[in-house]
């Protein structure tokens, strides 16, 4: 009877820490499944606020594309001085400007600029970038077709094309015109 009693007793003992292991384990990947949703939804509201920030800013059309690669038509990618090497809007104002450090080009900063008066322009919100869309039109450039996709953490490729059959692509950084630190050569005529 002894006997009985302390297999009953070990049992039962037994099994009440296994269910209590149970429980506290479930209770841990609960907790651990919350915490993920959490991380996931503020993640997702970041890159929301992020979206709507460049969204007012390409709104308000004064912004500048820093460029730090520059890609041909060809693909071919070329690592650029972001300071000297840019895209900006600034109201109905377009720049596009191309330099080399250690030379003098056309522009003073070893390269051309060209700038140019902005005849359409649409901003449209996708799933997880802004479409800039616009056209410019400079006395040297002629019309130039301006496509600018901006994504949430700040990074936008825009690509420019014109009317002499050639296409650049510029990657960098997407900044407010305010607080750009680019320097603009002398522009063509």
């Amino acid at each position: 009877m002894r006997n009985l009693f302390s297999f009953t007793m070990i049992f039962l003992f037994g099994t009440g820490l296994l269910f209590a292991q149970a429980e506290q384990s479930g209770g841990d990947e609960l907790s651990r499944k919350e915490l993920r949703e959490q991380r996931k939804e503020q993640k997702l509201q970041e890159h929301k606020e992020n979206l709507d920030f460049m969204e007012k800013i390409a709104e308000e059309r004064s912004w500048v594309i820093e460029a730090h690669t520059i890609y041909n038509k060809y693909g071919n990618s070329f690592q650029m001085d972001p300071t000297i090497n840019f895209v900006s809007l600034f109201e109905d104002e377009s720049i596009i400007q191309i330099g080399l450090n250690g030379y003098i080009g056309y522009n003073g900063v070893g390269g051309v600029t060209f700038d140019g008066k902005v005849r359409s322009y649409d901003v449209t919100r996708e799933e997880n970038s802004i479409l800039i869309r616009f056209t410019a039109l400079g006395a040297v450039m002629g019309p130039v077709d301006l496509v600018a996709h901006i994504y949430s953490d700040g990074y936008g490729r825009i690509t420019v094309s014109g009317s002499w059959g050639r296409r650049l692509t510029f990657a960098g950084y997407f900044v407010p015109y305010d607080i750009s630190r680019t320097y603009t050569g002398t522009p063509f005529f």
